[in-house]
């Protein structure tokens, strides 16, 4: 029994981390860049904001070609003929090398800052921020009635944090974005935020649940 030799194969099938990092780890361009999609090869579109320039990645139909192994592997293999980088790629990932490996699939969304931080602070933003006050989605003048509604809530005990207002917002943590997003959002809303906007919001809770299981 104690003779018995025993020979295990471990392989790395997933490597999850934050957005800035998985483009460093992939040796393509970041999200600001063109092509800094870790999982398609949309160019990107640079759009005014502000007194700046932003980098954007509209929806374009058909879809942008997924990225893969073999695409990646080839702008590797151009990088060390010395050729000039497309595509994004960058540089040579130490990745490409680990067996069973996938550098596209390998790397889940960051949905912490991508969710959560991202498109749900940007959407309380938008609906409440002074600046956006001749925009039919802004329902700044009805945060009273939000913070009523809000203050009924009794989440239960697995929600550790208590739900606040969104004038409160600049200081939520991601797990209240979540939970806002998934739970509160939509009841809290009714009848508060236009119909029309309020669709696209049930869509967008629908999709991050589906995401928020895979997590």
């Amino acid at each position: 029994m104690f003779n018995t030799q025993h020979h295990t194969k471990v392989f790395a099938s997933l490597c999850a981390c934050d957005s800035v990092a998985r483009c460093q780890l992939q040796g393509i361009s970041q999200f600001t860049g063109h092509f800094g999609c870790s999982w398609c090869l949309h160019e990107g579109v640079v759009v005014p904001k502000g007194r700046g320039h932003v980098m954007t990645y509209p929806y374009d139909y058909p879809p942008p070609a997924k990225r893969s192994q073999r695409g990646i592997e080839d702008q590797a293999i151009r990088l060390s003929a010395g050729l000039s980088p497309e595509e994004g790629v960058k540089g040579i990932s130490p990745l490409l090398v680990l067996p069973r490996f996938d550098i596209t699939k390998s790397f889940p969304v960051d949905y912490m800052h991508a969710v959560c931080e991202g498109v749900g602070e940007q959407l309380l933003n938008l609906w409440f921020d002074r600046s956006h006050h001749d925009k039919p989605w802004f329902i700044g003048n009805d945060l009273n009635k939000v913070d009523e509604r809000i203050a009924s809530i009794s989440p239960p005990d697995d929600v550790t944090r208590l739900p606040r207002s969104p004038s409160q917002r600049a200081h939520w943590k991601a797990s209240e974005f979540r939970s806002w997003i998934l739970f509160y959002s939509l009841p809290v809303l009714k009848g508060v935020l236009p119909s029309r906007y309020l669709a696209y919001m049930l869509l967008f809770v629908m999709l991050c649940g589906s995401c928020y299981k895979k997590v």
